[in-house]
């Protein structure tokens, strides 16, 4: 009779409801915040969001502190100084902190149990328009080749200076990190997975031991056996132009996306371009190396398109020829 009665209990539990846009801005617009960035000589270097998930810390893309010397953390004329803690440039994912930041954290949700058609939230700094707010719903679920979700594809409008802002669902639980959009395209707008923050900590750590770690040496013993990719020998550029200045050979189609997701990621990092098949990105200290290792494994030649801030533009590297120490490339004079 007991059991009887709490199925029946549990049958007729409600549902928790769904908040009216008003009710929700009241309730999550003390936990999302602007994040502002100063260059090496202190002059503003742009803006971005953030989201309060623990008392002082909060969740931000880690592009948005790319240029970022330092950078402080504020609503309205309320500023605190920001300093980061953990980083997962692959993912896009950094955190945050600042000492006697008062902003109550946002409950987490769970992006796995997410659905197209969910409606969703956009709340952020677009332009640095403080506390902008948008819905719409979730388009699609975009999935890596592991079919680990990738990315939350949303209608919510959103800008540059929303990377960093929340997206949460109906019940004002935070399922996603706004990070990206298509510039040409209409309301083409992405978010990444809350459930990575599970991951943060660890991914940080080894993101930290891999930067701090030297360059191995590759023997000649390896190189003759055949036993791994190695680096290839790179050309000297055909020439340099800074980033803001335009690319010196135009991409075009799908490149210009991954190039646009690039050029919004912190340095160390390397853009190489294959002959077959696309792009390819890394990030840290070996990036160079390890674009081209992935860029040899699906094409016959391929081209070293930019580095950190710098557009190059190389001759045709082949994997044919011989494999060499790579070492870095000596940086122009400004």
């Amino acid at each position: 009779m007991k059991t009887l009665i709490l199925a029946l209990i549990a049958g007729l539990a409600v549902p928790v409801s769904a908040m009216e846009p008003d009710k929700f801005f009241e309730k999550t617009a003390p936990s999302v915040w602007l994040v502002r960035i100063f260059d090496a000589d202190g002059l503003p270097a742009g803006k971005g969001s953030a989201v309060t998930i623990a008392p002082g810390k909060l969740l931000t893309n880690c592009h948005v502190l790319a240029k970022a010397k330092r950078f402080e953390i504020g609503q309205g004329k309320k500023f605190y100084p920001g300093k980061l803690e953990l980083l997962d440039f692959e993912r896009d994912m950094c955190q945050i902190s600042a000492e006697n930041f008062p902003a109550p954290a946002v409950p987490l949700g769970n992006s796995d149990g997410l659905r197209v058609g969910q409606k969703v939230f956009a709340l952020g700094n677009p332009r640095g328009l403080e506390l902008t707010l948008s819905n719409g719903l979730i388009s699609a679920l975009r999935s890596d080749n592991q079919d680990q979700l990738k990315e939350i594809q949303i209608s919510a409008p959103i800008s540059q200076g929303s990377s960093g802002g929340g997206l949460f669902d109906e019940q004002g639980r935070l399922i996603g990190i706004t990070t990206r959009g298509y510039i040409d395209g209409q309301n083409l707008n992405f978010a990444i997975p809350i459930n990575w923050v599970k991951d943060l900590s660890e991914r940080s750590r080894a993101v930290i031991e891999k930067m701090n770690k030297p360059a191995q040496k590759v023997t000649e013993a390896e190189i003759e056996a055949g036993q791994s990719m190695h680096p290839y020998i790179i050309p000297p550029p055909s020439g340099f132009a800074r980033i803001e200045e335009g690319a010196l050979v135009p991409i075009r189609g799908e490149l210009r996306q991954s190039y646009t997701n690039y050029l919004e990621k912190p340095a160390p990092k390397a853009f190489v371009i294959g002959d077959k098949s696309g792009a390819f990105t890394e990030f840290g200290p070996d990036s160079i190396r390890q674009a081209f290792e992935r860029c040899f494994r699906t094409n016959w030649s391929c081209w070293l398109y930019a580095v950190d801030d710098r557009v190059l533009w190389t001759t045709r590297i082949s994997n044919r020829l011989a494999l060499r120490d790579l070492k870095p490339l000596a940086t122009p004079d400004k």
